[in-house]
């Protein structure tokens, strides 16, 4: 079962815009065997702010940063704190062609900082077909269950590190 429900309010005009969104998560495991899985919750309120500036007709620059808490309600209370910040530049030499670069920011506790990025470009073949190519890093950091919850079939490891790709 899923409770998700947000919150939103933009403003600005053609040059500036924002963005203010909360959002709240929950999340209940509800199974019949084993007993003690049936209330396994966790809940995730985030706050997020965007801003995009457009700096001229071939530049945008688009910033943002976030910040919120995961929680696993289990025998005991786990919980984890988190924040982050990007920024992305787009460049439009011709209009059908956008070139974007960015980099982004985390820190989640107990796991440290990780810098991100990715390069890509859009090039609009016809109205309706785009064609897009990126190449960037990435993180994934392990899930509160992974780090905490204890079962029959699973031993907790709080020592696991994020994942770490690149495509």
């Amino acid at each position: 079962q899923i409770l998700l429900s947000s919150l939103e309010n933009k403003w600005g005009d053609e040059v500036w815009e924002h963005s203010l969104k909360t959002a709240y998560s929950r999340t209940r495991l509800k199974t019949t065997t084993p007993t003690f899985h049936n209330a396994t919750i966790g809940e995730h309120p985030v706050l997020f702010y965007h801003s995009e500036v457009k700096i001229n007709s071939q530049n945008r620059l688009m910033g943002g940063l976030e910040g919120g808490q995961e929680r696993a309600h289990e025998p005991n209370l786990h919980k984890r704190s988190h924040g982050g910040l990007f920024l992305i530049h787009t460049f439009k030499p011709f209009e059908p062609t956008a070139l974007k670069g960015g980099i982004r920011f985390d820190r989640y506790q107990h796991l440290g900082n990780q810098m991100t990025f990715n390069v890509g470009a859009d090039q609009k073949v016809t109205p309706t077909t785009t064609l897009r190519t990126s190449y960037g890093t990435n993180f994934k950091p392990p899930a509160l269950s992974d780090l905490f919850q204890r079962n029959p079939w699973q031993i907790p490891n709080p020592f696991l590190k994020p994942e770490k790709s690149r495509s």
